[in-house]
């Protein structure tokens, strides 16, 4: 049986579903006879509160689709072939689940692994501590000890993270695949001696691959395989407030070539996969290019590890292009999270601008976890420009343009059109600090020399490919807009259908699975307040409850309909009516289709497969709407 969402709204654009220890909502398995033989299911979520709604429906002849955006699908036009959905099993998640009752945290898990909720197949799970650590650590920090005999797990492995996926697993029936990659090496391995700045001394590579090895021996030892792995988490960085360490193209491709794949080999692991780069895509596809080079390093990598962040000021057609280019190499985006909110005060450039500065959590309920877990409770004085604490809020809390960055980021605009100009919902310009009109979005101000291309921009005249301000935002000095103008080939915001799946993505992995209501808990060292990080899902131990929220369901319209072995399919249409859109064919041979609307109008879709008929539906305004059928 379905069970209905419960909402609160805490004073944000839309709702949180609220669970507890009796009740949690789910969907009911679906019946056959609900889509075939003609018939099709709609769910749909939406900012006016539903929450994968199911609606039935029969397909029928061809319809009048005089006033109707058509969608046609093609099943015989087929790209990549989808490995699955999941998230990450940080320290700080792994916390908050287990700070929950045992009945809870039972739910929280089901609605992500078990029968009605999420069905995740896939866990990214850090290498020792990340910026969501209750404190820094490695598995072996007594110094200069390079024969690694120190070497172990702590408690938040085995009291926490290990039971945890070893119960995912029972919800999923089938063994959850694990990957791995580390923020950093011990300190003392690295030219700084110090978690949040370097890089590993050459004399270490060695050691470093077998520290790999030594991990995946210790969960081995508790019955827990890993699928996969990356080397290093974000690469490009070697300078932060949290866990980093920086390394070359070049360098990662000589360790991997000569140190982590021969050891994976030598000591049993030689079918782990790995992923190269697990930085942001602005890094392709020169870094693929670099690491691939080499025959010898070329050998060990599976796949190719991208995170989100950079993803709305980097041309996705460099997904696309990194695919042509290795095609025998997977995609799969292994982090995503909302990790920053202009608040109200704010300007708006469009709905899906990405945000310039990132909350900061707190640390509610880390003190059980003993003296060495104890953290800096002393709060930030640290402000955005209009002199808001930078924080996760409470009435942050079921913000659905958070969801939809989500959505844009899975189901992205089309950079490489030929003719393109940009959609501007509101623009007030800056000097000296931040004015504004609506909440969405924030741009800094043009400087003189580009107001006559901002006229432009306003005016809607296109832009050719060699025009000068024909670059992402924020390439041209001279035209600063800060990180994402959507461009599209209608002043309606259109988006031509070049998305993330559309550009042979196979993979989706989440951030923290969950987060406290002040979005942490979290280390940043010398700046411990700094940052705090949205989650599909909120965690309120005191009241011993978690809140779903709109990312949550967004990425649950794919990976609860899209299983692993699905493959992504041809689905064409002359004018989107500005939907986002994607299909996919499962192995039962289930047709499901992706629309998303951040319109604020509905549009009338017809769904058209030639092989068995018409589908007529409504895709409400701002929603996002999953059809299935066979």
């Amino acid at each position: 049986m379905t069970l209905q969402c419960v909402g609160r709204d805490y004073g944000a654009s839309s709702i949180v579903c609220v669970c507890n220890a009796t009740y949690c909502d789910s969907l009911e398995p679906i019946d056959e006879e609900r889509i075939s033989g003609g018939n099709y299911l709609n769910y749909v979520s939406s900012k006016a509160g539903l929450r994968l709604e199911p609606n039935t429906g029969t397909l029928s002849g061809e319809v009048d689709d005089a006033t109707a955006v058509v969608f046609t699908i093609d099943r015989n036009t087929t790209f990549q072939e989808i490995l699955g959905f999941g998230g990450s099993l940080t320290d700080s998640t792994a916390f908050n689940i287990r700070n929950l009752s045992e009945d809870v945290s039972n739910n929280l898990l089901k609605t992500y692994f078990g029968e009605g909720g999420a069905q995740y197949l896939y866990l990214r799970v850090p290498m020792g501590a990340s910026d969501f650590s209750l404190h820094f650590y490695s598995y072996d920090d007594v110094e200069n000890d390079v024969a690694l005999e120190h070497f172990d797990l702590i408690d938040i492995d085995y009291n926490y993270k290990i039971p945890i996926i070893k119960q995912a697993s029972e919800l999923r029936g089938e063994a959850i695949n694990l990957f791995t990659t580390p923020w950093t090496s011990p300190a003392w391995m690295k030219d700084s001696n110090d978690y949040m700045s370097g890089s590993l001394l050459k004399t270490y590579y060695q050691p470093w691959a077998n520290y790999f090895i030594k991990y995946f021996d210790a969960y081995a030892r508790k019955n827990v395989s890993f699928w996969g792995l990356a080397p290093q988490n974000e690469p490009t960085v070697n300078k932060n407030n949290i866990p980093v360490m920086g390394w070359s193209a070049a360098q990662e491709r000589d360790w991997v070539a000569n140190y982590l794949g021969p050891t994976l080999v030598q000591a049993g692991y030689g079918g782990l996969k790995i992923m190269a780069l697990d930085d942001n895509r602005n890094n392709l596809p020169d870094w693929v290019d670099v690491v691939l080079s080499d025959e010898a390093a070329a050998k060990y990598v599976s796949g190719i590890a991208v995170h989100w962040y950079r993803d709305t000021s980097t041309n996705d057609s460099v997904l696309e292009q990194t695919h042509e280019m290795h095609p025998d190499k997977f995609l799969f985006y292994t982090e995503a999270c909302n990790h920053s909110k202009c608040y109200k005060t704010k300007v708006n450039v469009i709905r899906h601008l990405s945000q310039l500065f990132p909350p900061a959590p707190s640390w509610n309920h880390a003190e059980n976890l003993g003296e060495a877990h104890r953290l800096h409770k002393a709060k930030s004085n640290r402000q955005t420009l209009d002199g808001a604490v930078v924080r996760v809020k409470t009435s942050d809390f079921g913000d659905w343009e958070i969801g939809e960055k989500y959505a844009t980021s899975m189901m992205q605009p089309d950079w490489a059109s030929e003719r393109l100009k940009y959609k501007i919902d509101h623009m007030v310009v800056m000097r000296g600090g931040q004015t504004g009109a609506s909440d969405r979005a924030c741009v800094l101000k043009p400087v003189q020399s580009s107001l006559q291309a901002l006229g432009n921009i306003i005016s809607g005249k296109p832009f050719r490919k060699n025009h000068n301000q024909y670059t992402q935002p924020g390439w041209n000095p001279d035209f600063p807009v800060f990180r994402n103008l959507v461009y599209s080939d209608s002043s309606t915001l259109d988006y031509a259908a070049s998305e993330a799946f559309n550009n042979w993505v196979s993979g989706w992995t989440d951030w923290n699975l969950a987060v406290n209501e002040d979005g942490g808990p979290a280390t940043f060292g010398n700046k411990p307040d700094i940052f705090g990080y949205n989650a599909a899902i909120i965690v309120n131990s005191t009241g011993d409850e978690f809140y779903k929220q709109p990312p949550y369901y967004f990425q649950a319209h794919y990976s609860m309909f899209v299983p692993p072995g699905s493959v992504h399919i041809q689905l064409t249409s002359p004018n989107d009516g500005g939907l986002l859109h994607v299909a996919f064919l499962t192995p039962e041979d289930t047709v499901v289709v992706i629309l998303f609307n951040n319109q604020d109008l509905a549009v009338p879709v017809v769904v058209r497969d030639p092989d068995l008929g018409d589908i007529s539906l409504t895709v409400a305004e701002r929603s996002i709407n999953t059809v299935i059928y066979k």
